[in-house]
């Protein structure tokens, strides 16, 4: 009976020992090009770690030479050296400030690690009276940070991660959706045949250019009524024709060269 109840009271004492404890921003070693990049890295790839009783500080590792950062539980005769600590949960965001990272509660924006940026203090429900680190509304959630969103033609994992309502995620790129055009950081409507553009992705349809500042069948192409679509049947007669000619030449000289004979 009594070694039936052991592995019950360990997991119970193990359970105790993590009970009421700090809960800290945890990240293995995470480089950037600055410490202060390397540290939102840190936020954005860690996690939230329950300490055991016996660590009682928050603890974020600087190594500013090497542009690395650290995050975790520890106990407060280890706070030494590049080794700053806090006392408090979620603590460790950034040792120097006592701001937080997402989803935390704040009072103002300037409580929160991407305040005024990525980063906004706002009320996740409008009837809730707490407010919290949130993503502003032209970034998404990272971790325990916010990044900004793609614009048209940047990089992207999913649709939600793109700035402009009519661009979709294709291929790791914010892509405008069809008759439209990456413009900047908007996607703008593309210009039908006979409009003004600048560039040859302005004008709508297939088989189209940008010609003289305007949208034109490309060579070889003739204008399809009622689209802005271009076909390549001149395309065809051109090449037909171009062919028989060179036949004719073929035989022209071949000709002349046996009547020379």
């Amino acid at each position: 009976m009594g070694a039936r109840l052991l592995p019950a009271v360990v997991l119970v004492l193990e359970l105790l020992q993590y009970a009421d404890g700090l809960t800290c921003y945890m990240c293995p070693p995470t480089r950037g090009e600055t410490a202060e990049e390397a540290n939102i890295e840190c936020l954005a790839l860690g996690q939230e770690m329950s300490c055991a009783q016996d660590q009682d500080r928050c603890y974020s590792r600087f190594e500013s030479s090497r542009g690395m950062v650290e995050k975790g539980c520890s106990r407060s005769t280890l706070c030494i050296g590049t080794t700053s600590c806090c006392e408090r949960s979620f603590c460790n965001a950034d040792p120097k400030t006592s701001q937080t990272g997402y989803g935390r509660p704040c009072d103002d924006v300037d409580d929160c690690i991407q305040g005024g940026a990525e980063m906004t203090c706002a009320r996740d429900v409008p009837s809730d009276s707490t407010e919290f680190c949130l993503c502003a509304d032209d970034s998404f959630q990272r971790g325990s940070t916010c990044k900004r969103k793609s614009i048209p033609q940047g990089a992207c994992v999913d649709t939600y991660q793109c700035i402009d309502a009519n661009s979709t995620c294709v291929r790791e790129r914010c892509t405008c959706t069809y008759g439209l055009f990456a413009n900047g950081s908007v996607c703008d409507p593309q210009t039908g045949l006979g409009g003004s553009c600048t560039v040859e992705w302005e004008c709508r349809g297939r088989h189209t250019s940008c010609t003289a500042g305007t949208c034109t069948c490309q060579f070889g192409f003739l204008h399809v009524n009622g689209t802005d679509n271009c076909s390549g049947t001149k395309g065809l007669v051109l090449a037909q024709d171009t062919g028989l000619m060179v036949t004719l030449a073929v035989v022209s000289v071949m000709l002349a060269s046996f009547l020379h004979q």
